[in-house]
């Protein structure tokens, strides 16, 4: 295992909007062997929330040209994931994108979603999402 990896910001830098700078594609199929595995760590870091970590891996390989893992991606609300004393209370979620499925990705593992659709409904036009 080699003793670097890379940590590249998304949004604005490695891709503009649905487009990658000119370099990324070629420089990205030089981090990567035969068999398209990555050669050295590299993990995907960007201050958006506006979609599901998979989701944005997906956007990054079609991009790239190269396999992209969820796993390698980390997003405003990755974060969210180790606050395991949190996943079962009552909270407020704000943001932009698919806040309930943001929410059911680290809150709502053993919630029943439907519980919250009436607050979805109400409330996410402003771009919150409280769930108890």
């Amino acid at each position: 295992l080699p003793s670097f990896g890379f940590l590249f910001d998304i949004d604005g830098v490695l891709v503009r909007g649905k487009t990658p700078i000119p370099a990324a594609k070629t420089a990205f199929q030089k981090l990567v062997n035969s068999q398209g595995q990555f050669v050295v760590p590299v993990v995907f870091v960007t201050n958006a929330g506006n979609c599901l970590r998979q989701k944005k891996a997906d956007q990054l390989s079609h991009l790239l040209g190269v396999p992209v893992s969820q796993d390698q991606v980390m997003m405003s609300h990755s974060p969210l994931r180790m606050f395991k004393r949190y996943h079962e209370k009552c909270v407020l979620v704000s943001g932009q994108g698919p806040l309930l499925d943001i929410a059911q990705e680290y809150l709502l593992k053993e919630t029943n979603p439907n519980d919250c659709l009436l607050s979805v409904f109400l409330i996410q036009v402003q771009g919150i999402l409280w769930i108890k």
